[in-house]
């Protein structure tokens, strides 16, 4: 038997008889489902492989019904429910029929690409079920910092050598002498750290809105900042910089009216960027890019690739506009708002009501960094990525929505003392 395969059956065994002894083993159950968003999709004999996140909340649902089907719960979701079923029903009947659709199991894929946003509804309305006091959503925010750290740190300690155990680095390590291999024609990074994809580093710059907010020492502030920015630096992804940038200008603006210069510290850390070989290599990055929109400069093959498949989402939302042509009919578009007209049509616009809730009421939610990290999270991975088929990201927006939700109605409350 494989040692990692032990390791497994340990840790899980072990998990499960803490749960088990605990006052209220269900709801440990949940705080070890948020604890274990970080973790990676494991391989597994006989099952092939399991997200073990989605797997907890699943259990969850199943034991405690009232999650979903409770008079709050299903009424914030029942569009979900619904649209999701139409898409699904529209590609039993015309999937077959569809090119894309052609000798695959059109339920599964049908299936696999729903359940997606079965993980965002599972996890936001567990923790409207569970969190109801101000300590929990402390808890919560919490065990997010948590991941963040834990994205970024074994991103670090893999970029200076000290972590191989994962996706981490291939041609272009820093073990072969180089951060990258340059004689690619797409300019990318190969520090990944624990997380299966360099897309968790837009979940981890989110982290930084939240500083403000902590009751940390500044210190602790002050390496976790910059922590999560050297990370992200690193990493090279172009939508994880827009993400820190953004999270950054709200952290500027929160710190500098409460007085505080904790922001200064932003500013050795650009210094460092403009002497060292990274600032070209991102300039060489959003420059691909544009080049590849505009067709007037040096282009890359990543960007060509993701605008070309942008365009097939647009003409597939255009020929059905009101329905799509079926869930699961276009995967992995480096667009959400695309994937899901041209799956689901214009009935799929319901789907982003975590981007308009906020952003509805900004001005009365501006100082709430959960409502701020939602809209950054929609308009950098969800907008720019394709991070509806990735569930690392849809566990985070599931985090994140559910944490929103939870901060607005204690406010409310309390208003209403």
């Amino acid at each position: 038997m494989e040692l990692k395969l032990i390791l497994l059956i340990f840790f899980g065994v072990s998990a499960v008889l803490i749960i088990l002894t605990r006052k209220n083993p269900v709801k440990s159950l949940f705080w070890f489902g948020v604890l274990s968003l970080f973790v990676r999709e494991l391989s597994m004999p006989i099952i092939d492989s399991i997200n073990l996140g989605f797997l907890i909340f699943t259990i969850l649902v199943v034991l405690v019904p009232s999650i979903l089907f409770s008079k709050e719960n299903f009424k914030e979701w029942r569009p979900w429910f619904l649209v999701l079923l139409i898409g699904f029903v529209n590609t039993l009947l015309f999937g077959q029929s569809n090119e894309y659709f052609i000798d695959q199991d059109v339920i599964f894929k049908a299936f696999d690409w729903s359940s997606k946003f079965l993980v965002v509804v599972f996890i936001a309305s567990s923790i409207i079920h569970f969190v109801k006091t101000k300590e929990d959503l402390n808890k919560l925010l919490n065990l997010f910092l948590l991941s963040c750290f834990i994205f970024s740190f074994t991103a670090v300690i893999a970029y200076f050598g000290f972590y191989d155990g994962l996706v981490i680095y291939g041609a272009g390590s820093l073990n072969d002498g180089f951060i990258q291999d340059l004689s690619r024609d797409i300019i990318h990074s190969e520090i990944y750290g624990i997380g299966s994809s360099n897309l968790v580093f837009g979940v981890s710059s989110i982290g930084v809105l939240f500083l403000p907010y902590l009751d940390w020492k500044v210190w602790k502030k002050y390496l976790f900042l910059l922590l999560i920015a050297f990370s992200v630096i690193i990493s090279l992804k172009r939508v994880a910089i827009l993400s820190l940038v953004f999270s950054l200008l709200y952290f500027f603006i929160i710190e500098k009216k409460k007085g505080n210069h904790l922001w200064l510290l932003v500013i050795p850390l650009i210094i460092l960027l403009m002497g060292t070989s990274y600032y070209d290599l991102i300039f060489k990055r959003f420059f691909g890019a544009y080049g590849s929109l505009t067709q007037i400069a040096v282009t890359d093959n990543s960007s060509e690739i993701r605008i070309d498949r942008l365009n097939l989402a647009w003409e597939t939302f255009l020929k059905n506009p009101l329905i799509g042509q079926g869930a699961g009919y276009l995967t992995f578009i480096h667009n959400g708002f695309l994937e899901v007209l041209g799956n689901l049509g214009l009935l799929g616009l319901v789907f982003f009501k975590p981007i308009v809730k906020p952003l509805k009421n900004i001005k009365n939610y501006f100082y709430n960094p959960w409502a701020i990290a939602l809209i950054i999270l929609m308009i950098t991975l969800i907008t720019f990525e394709a991070a509806i088929n990735r569930t690392e990201i849809m566990y985070f927006l599931g985090l994140l929505y559910g944490g929103f939700l939870v901060s607005t109605k204690l406010i409310t409350n309390k208003n209403n003392e």
